[in-house]
């Protein structure tokens, strides 16, 4: 029930789990974490899927998480398309603890990229 209401509120929510090409503009420096690089990024488009709800997600910012590159800091400003797993961020795992969703919308962040590799 309470899924079925979010999924009402977020336009994108059917794209969850699923992976897009969408066109991304950083706006911050990546970085480094343990599996490789995260950085903010505001999505101007997405080429697939097709349809409203991938419409939606123009304008909105995503942590984008990178694999490991060089001269990832040249990212910044520019515009670059990824294929990426998104994810919506989820509410708190324990009683009392901040939800990831909470943390990330302190920070501007609707959604989370996930590109597993840097290669086309």
């Amino acid at each position: 029930m309470l899924a079925e209401r979010n999924a009402e509120r977020i336009p994108f929510a059917a794209l969850a789990e699923r992976h897009v090409v969408a066109v991304v503009s950083f706006i911050d420096r990546p970085r480094a974490t343990s599996n490789g690089l995260s950085a903010h990024g505001r999505i101007l488009g997405v080429d697939a899927p097709a349809g409203a709800a991938a419409a939606s997600l123009c304008g909105e910012v995503a942590l984008v998480d990178l694999p490991l590159m060089e001269h990832a800091d040249r990212l910044v400003g520019r515009r670059v398309t990824v294929r990426a797993r998104l994810t919506i961020p989820g509410g708190s795992r324990n009683d009392g603890e901040p939800a990831e969703r909470d943390i990330l919308a302190d920070q501007g962040v609707t959604v989370v990229l996930a590109v597993p590799s840097t290669r086309a």
